[in-house]
């Protein structure tokens, strides 16, 4: 599968890693000028037995991170889906 060039608001730049389940691409708001990492879960690539399961604790990633302020943890930007891809947007 190609990668997209956009994922929801961001531009997709590069590819940053693969896993099992999804991508990290570099990504670019061009609506507030900067990069962004995007963390994508794609549904097509989960077993379907254990897809809801999967995408809520990526849901709850996302919020438990979002929570957080340090030096050190990434600010999370947004969490949402685009078609069957579940991401993560972050700094």
């Amino acid at each position: 599968m190609a990668d997209p060039e956009r994922i929801g608001k961001y531009e997709i730049h590069s590819v940053l890693g693969k896993g099992a389940m999804g991508v990290v691409y570099k990504g670019f708001d061009a609506a507030l000028d900067r990069v962004v990492a995007i963390k994508t879960v794609r549904r097509d690539l989960i077993d379907p037995n254990v897809a809801a399961q999967i995408l809520s604790r990526f849901q709850t990633e996302a919020r438990a991170a979002g929570r957080l302020q340090h030096p050190n943890i990434v600010t999370v930007y947004e969490f949402g889906e685009d078609g069957s891809t579940a991401f993560i947007a972050m700094e």
